[in-house]
């Protein structure tokens, strides 16, 4: 399910006469699961998902992806993304959830729980387990999920509160599976599995209630220059290199002399040089320190060319 809201006009983003429409779409889970430990047990089609441990030390983990392919326009780089859950039950009234970028394919299966889903049922084929990414034929490398180590976001979880996930991370996960697409398998929620009674209950996209579905939101802007505005074409095309320091600026034209500049999202400059962009691929060194989202601004063939440049750190 997707929805798409047009939030407001920009006139010029600080000083870099950048013409911006902003836009909000709103996306809801493909699928989601709960693996519970040591056990070929799974959730696919409840109407909820868990995170964190029982009082009789039963860990759970929720799995949950978005199907981002239709979300928004091709070649659009995302600014900020939320990530919003309900919770049914907290215990204790309050626990921390950390989400984690999950790193192999996984299931929803048929497999649905009775008695509020908080014991599970048995597996079924394609269903996502504690040792099976699709049960009974794909296992994880690592028993409980294959994942990145270092989490995207946290943020303590309340009862009768929206649980709303946002960081710079976030945004980079997303992007990075705009990007690439065969890699998009979605994020993992794991509570404080330090100590017992720390279950979170979430609602799933199988509620009845579609009011309390998992919700990913996507920010993104529609950014132009003037002189794209006015349909000039660019013959150049600016990515990440290898690694945070470096970037490519690949000339479809003929050897120019630019003026080369990368300011932040809120416009701060943060780097500036004269370069020969010789015709074909360079690669330019900028010093960028930190992943995130940047404008670079090129003045080439005596026509300024603006854009977005997405720095990720992997």
């Amino acid at each position: 399910m997707k929805k798409i809201y047009f939030v407001l006009i920009l006139v010029m983003v600080t000083g870099l006469n950048l013409f911006s429409q902003a836009m909000v779409v709103e996306v809801t889970p493909m699928i989601d699961n709960t693996m519970f430990k040591d056990t070929d047990v799974s959730n696919g089609l409840g109407e909820f998902i868990f995170a964190g441990t029982t009082n009789k030390d039963v860990k759970k983990r929720a799995l949950v992806k978005f199907d981002l392919n239709e979300a928004v326009p091709e070649g659009v780089t995302i600014d900020s993304v939320s990530l919003t859950l309900v919770p049914f039950k907290v215990k204790p009234d309050s626990t921390e959830v950390a989400v984690h970028r999950i790193t192999t394919e996984w299931g929803e299966g048929t497999s649905k729980a009775s008695d509020g889903d908080g014991k599970g049922a048995p597996a079924t084929n394609g269903d996502a387990t504690w040792s099976f990414a699709k049960f009974n034929t794909d296992p994880w490398i690592k028993k409980g999920g294959d994942f990145d180590l270092e989490s995207s976001t946290s943020n303590t979880v309340s009862e009768g509160t929206d649980a709303i996930f946002r960081s710079i991370r976030l945004t980079l996960d997303v992007n990075f599976w705009l990007q690439n697409p065969s890699n998009n398998f979605g994020w993992i929620l794991i509570g404080d599995e330090s100590k017992t009674a720390t279950s979170v209950k979430f609602g799933s996209r199988d509620h009845d209630n579609h009011e309390t579905w998992p919700t990913l939101k996507l920010y993104y802007t529609g950014t132009t220059s003037i002189n794209e505005r006015n349909h000039i074409k660019s013959d150049l095309l600016v990515y990440q290199g290898s690694d945070l320091y470096n970037i490519y600026i690949l000339n479809g034209g003929e050897t120019e002399t630019s003026k080369v500049e990368i300011f932040t999202i809120a416009g701060t400059r943060i780097f500036y040089n004269q370069v020969e962009l010789l015709s074909g691929e360079n690669s330019l060194f900028t010093g960028i320190q930190k992943p995130g989202i940047y404008i670079y601004r090129i003045s080439h063939n005596g026509n300024p060319i603006s854009g977005k440049l997405l720095i990720t750190d992997r």
